[in-house]
């Protein structure tokens, strides 16, 4: 037998077998104390540095609570479908995966569930010999549960990380070079905006100088450095040249401020060559390039929905880490079925394909344009408080109504847009933003389309 049919074998000795009966007797002792179990868990999980933010997370805990209420209520009940049981088991390490949870806090919190239930079997008027027997079932149940959620975890984890790997290398080739040509232009842009502010009349602090961090190509960097850059190495250069770049200029927008004019030079000076380097390591970048298409939808051009998962938990990653929340927009073109109906569905890619790139030029380097299926898009807008996000859509919601979609025929079609927006709010499970973003659609479409809504919590 394998490992999982070892496992499925012990399982079943506790439920239907040998152990059957102690595992009643848990149930009738535990079942009373699951609340105060549950308040014990919550609050020694939280002690955990890194889990703080998401636990805190009003909509998290009550979640949770109620979630691990109802799965200890459920653990020791009297059960005959195993097919069942293995089947939640598995789902469970599975989603723990999915929602980036670190396998070593699952071990930690199953810990912490096999303490509390076995300081009530010793709180009991069983017998040494029974209490001894108890822990023991307790141990085995809940090492098979960790053994079969580490498996379908680490099967989900390998998921993952394969695409994430496969659609690295899908951008290192034309999208590399564009993206690094597109950034070169984005970073000249705002060093020549930034000796503007410098040598302005009016000397500005230094907290209120543009920093490279925070521009279009800081921004990019953050959140697509990973996945256009072919190696680690290139994303922590330019991430030293991005804080070379900010530290010269603060030093350098400081002595401006207090007038001391040699410092300034000098510190102009070096954040002018720090710009440069950063501009011909770029540039050097590009002639890697070569162009690979998988992960692309081939009409439009955006990415598919094969990275969609990959990118919404990296984005969840960042956002915990540094308190920025991002949003998800669905876009869905307005009585699209009527333009194929009329004018074909050769039309109707045309309309399709301008679209994708009327969004390409409405959002920043930073986003992720994703072709969701049909005539539905989906953008991942990092950095984003909600008034941004809205704006943002509003700005291609207006843009898609005033622009002419042309057909083959020089025909001129006018098509428009619904919108449905969420944003992150530190739940872990950034998948729960799509069916919110969803439900607001919808509520877009009911409304009388052309239109935008933001999701309800």
């Amino acid at each position: 037998m394998n490992i999982r049919q070892i496992l499925f074998s012990k399982l079943a000795n506790i439920y239907l077998g040998t152990y059957r009966g102690y595992l009643l007797e848990i149930r009738r002792l535990v079942t009373p104390h699951i609340p105060a179990m549950v308040d014990a868990f919550y609050w020694q999980v939280q002690e955990v540095e890194e889990l703080g933010p998401i636990l805190n997370n009003p909509q998290v805990e009550k979640k949770l609570r109620q979630g691990l209420t109802l799965w200890l209520e459920a653990l020791f009940q009297d059960k005959n479908d195993m097919d069942g049981i293995i089947h939640d088991i598995i789902a469970l390490g599975s989603r723990h995966a999915e929602i980036n949870i670190n396998l070593h806090y699952i071990h930690h919190g199953l810990r912490i569930l096999k303490r509390e239930i076995t300081s009530h079997l010793e709180a009991s008027d069983h017998s040494m010999e029974w209490i001894l027997e108890a822990h023991e079932v307790v141990d085995e149940l809940m090492e098979i549960i960790f053994s079969l959620m580490s498996d379908s975890y680490f099967e989900n984890l390998v998921k993952h990380q394969s695409n994430l790997l496969s659609m690295r290398m899908q951008a290192i080739g034309h999208n590399m070079a564009l993206e690094c040509e597109r950034m070169r232009s984005k970073l000249s842009e705002w060093a020549r905006d930034t000796l503007n502010v410098l040598h302005a009349e009016d000397a500005h602090a230094p907290e209120m100088i543009p920093y490279l961090q925070y521009s279009e190509f800081g921004l990019w960097l953050e959140h697509k450095g990973e996945i256009y850059l072919p190696e680690n190495s290139y994303q922590e250069r330019l991430a030293a040249y991005v804080q070379e770049i900010d530290m010269e200029l603060s030093q350098a927008a400081t002595y401006r401020y207090e007038n001391r004019s040699r410092r300034f030079r000098t510190h102009l000076r070096a954040f002018n060559e720090r710009v440069s380097q950063a501009s011909w390591y770029l540039a050097g970048m590009v002639d890697q390039a070569e162009r690979v298409d998988s992960g692309r939808d081939a009409l439009t051009n955006v990415l598919n929905r094969r990275y969609l998962e990959t990118v919404l938990r990296r984005e969840t990653e960042i956002s915990n880490r540094q308190g920025f929340p991002f949003a998800v927009a669905l876009l869905d073109l307005d009585y699209f079925k009527q333009v194929n109906d009329t004018y074909g569905h050769e039309a109707g890619d045309v309309v399709l394909r301008q679209f994708a790139e009327l969004l390409a030029a409405g959002v920043r380097s930073s986003d992720f344009i994703f072709r969701y299926g049909g005539e539905e898009f989906l953008l991942i807008l990092v950095n984003v408080r909600q008034d941004s996000a809205r704006s943002i859509c509003e700005k291609l919601r207006i843009r898609c109504e005033g622009h002419p979609f042309i057909l083959s025929n020089d025909k001129r079609l006018k098509v428009t847009c619904s919108i449905g927006i969420a944003l992150f709010d530190g739940h872990p499970d950034a998948g729960r933003l799509i069916k919110l973003a969803d439900a607001a659609l919808y509520q877009a479409k009911r409304n009388g389309r052309n239109r935008l809504e933001m999701a309800r919590s």
